[in-house]
């Protein structure tokens, strides 16, 4: 026995009840011959039991009920719009009148029929018609995206629902990074209903869109599109904003008279940053595209942003920062006569700026280790020793670290040649930098370098101790005392590269005391032999 708490009527509490199995009805009487003759007492017991008995039969039959089965079974019973449980089901207690009766149950029909109550129980036997089936199919952008029917995962776009029940449901597609799509749908039977020819709402790709309209000649914000549609396989638009972001990087910035001098000085140093960004950002998409892109929308992406960062180049040929990207460019694509006239015309354009010396290093180190042209490589190393960059002790050491780091791809004389030039260079530095500094440090040990690698160790040994002495890094002075005990070992002083290992055997770097030990016994072995 159910009861329900909430009236159907407006103020009547009917109570509901499952209908029970039914059962027969025995009667039972007592034999006659049992009965004595009543008293007046007994006589008034049996008149208030049958006047109960009267109220109880009459009640009965004023009572309104309704009492409802189904084919299937457990239907929902809504009545008045209000659930009162599932079929078979049995509601006392109700008020005379019209009720809205409604059953409902999944994969068929609803039912919905008005009843008039009497006196006694009315009796309703209701078929539920099954449900027909209609077809859902959903074609939207992006590829993948969720969808879900009825607050039930089903699958992921493309998809083709072919057996959907007809009647009333929720269809939700959604996909991470976009705005999720909904929609009440009413299918009838036989219905196909389609989602297609729209996509969802990129979120992302609104932020990123929305960035560069307030900004337009921030570079970032059009590396962050070309990023984002690069990593979903859009390569064309990708190659759009590369190009529209180098296009606009490629121009000098315009502000607005009321800007603050500090923010022109950010932005400006924004801009030299954007620009190694994406031309960083470039290569490593070209290099490292992935097997699942096609080869000619690649070719093509890569050369539509050569030909913008080409244009770039040439039309910005005394800025250093597009300089110094577009020849590394032409290098990793193994243009060299392109990267030295980026180099050289830089030279020319920009005479007397500091960037230049970078420029002529630039193109000693492409003429050395690219081009491996010593004529062209010495004519350069000339040019820039005769420059005034070349008095600038930091910048000679530059220039001629890039001269003997490459002198090894030369033999005889032609390697010589090189050596010299460094040393040259070197010993201006020396000559230029504080005594006793970490500049003189620095350019000792390079000068020892060379002299190693000319074989003249008598020279580079003293380089070595005075370029360790001057330095106040312990982890430096360990590398450069390496150094002076190949030297040393170079020229049969054992006894001296002895000393120098045992103090790096008391290292606290674990690469240094290993080798140091190790070195040691090798010297040991030698000296009992």
């Amino acid at each position: 026995m159910q009861s329900s708490d909430t009236p159907i009527g407006n103020d009547a509490t009917p109570s509901v009840e499952s209908v029970p199995p039914k059962t027969e009805t025995v009667s039972v009487s007592s034999p006659a011959a049992r009965v004595s003759s009543p008293t007046s007492g007994t006589r008034l017991i049996i008149g208030g039991v049958l006047a109960l008995g009267l109220l109880f039969v009459l009640k009965k039959n004023l009572d309104r009920n309704l009492a409802i089965e189904s084919a299937p079974t457990g239907a929902s019973v809504f009545i008045n719009g209000r659930l009162v449980g599932k079929t078979p089901i049995r509601i006392g207690d109700l008020k005379g009148g019209t009720y809205s009766v409604r059953l409902e149950k999944e994969e068929f029909a609803s039912v919905s029929l008005p009843v008039v109550l009497g006196l006694g129980t009315t009796h309703l036997n209701e078929t539920l018609p099954p449900r027909g089936v209609g077809v859902v199919k959903v074609a939207v952008e992006p590829v993948g995206a969720e969808v879900i029917l009825d607050g039930e995962l089903v699958g992921n776009s493309p998809l083709d629902l072919n057996s959907v029940a007809a009647g009333s449901h929720e269809l939700l597609i959604r996909k991470t990074n976009f705005k999720t799509y909904t929609q009440r749908i009413s299918l009838e039977a036989g219905q196909t209903q389609e989602f297609k020819d729209f996509a969802l709402e990129d979120v992302i790709l609104t932020m990123l869109q929305s960035n560069i309209e307030k900004e337009p000649q921030r570079v970032g914000h059009y590396m962050d599109m070309g990023h984002y549609l690069f990593a979903n396989n859009k390569i064309k638009e990708a190659g759009d904003f590369y190009v529209r972001g180098l296009q606009v990087a490629g121009q000098p910035l315009t502000f607005d008279k009321t800007i603050a001098p500090e923010e022109r000085v950010a932005e400006e140093q924004a801009r030299g940053h954007d620009i190694e960004r994406i031309n960083d950002e470039v290569r490593k998409k070209l290099n490292n595209a992935g097997r699942n892109l096609h080869e000619k929308d690649l070719r093509l992406l890569a050369e539509r942003i050569a030909h913008q960062q080409e244009a770039n180049a040439m039309n910005n040929a005394g800025d250093w920062k597009w300089v110094y990207e577009q020849a590394r460019n032409f290098i990793e694509e193994r243009k060299f006569d392109q990267a030295e006239a980026v180099y050289q015309r830089h030279i020319e354009v920009a005479k007397g700026r500091e960037t230049v010396a970078q420029a002529y290093i630039g193109l000693i180190t492409l003429r050395i280790n690219y081009m491996k042209d010593v004529a062209q490589a010495l004519a350069a190393c000339k040019e820039f020793a005769a420059s005034p960059f070349s008095n600038n002790a930091a910048v000679a050491r530059q220039g001629a670290n890039a001269i003997y780091g490459g002198a090894s791809n030369f033999e005889g004389k032609n390697r010589s040649a090189m050596l010299a030039e460094a040393e040259a260079l070197l010993r201006r530095a020396l000559a230029n930098s504080p005594r006793r500094s970490e500049m003189s440090a620095l350019c000792k040990f390079e000068l020892g370098n060379v002299m190693f690698l000319q074989e003249r160790f008598e020279d580079a040994v003293p380089l070595y101790r005075d370029s360790v002495v001057e330095t106040g890094e312990p982890t430096t002075k360990e590398l450069r005392s390496q150094r002076q005990v190949d030297a040393l070992r170079k020229l049969n002083r054992n006894d001296d590269a002895r000393e120098v290992l045992k103090l790096l055997a008391r290292s606290p770097r674990p690469d240094i005391n290993t080798k140091a030990t190790s070195d040691l016994r090798e010297l040991d072995a030698i000296k009992i032999k």
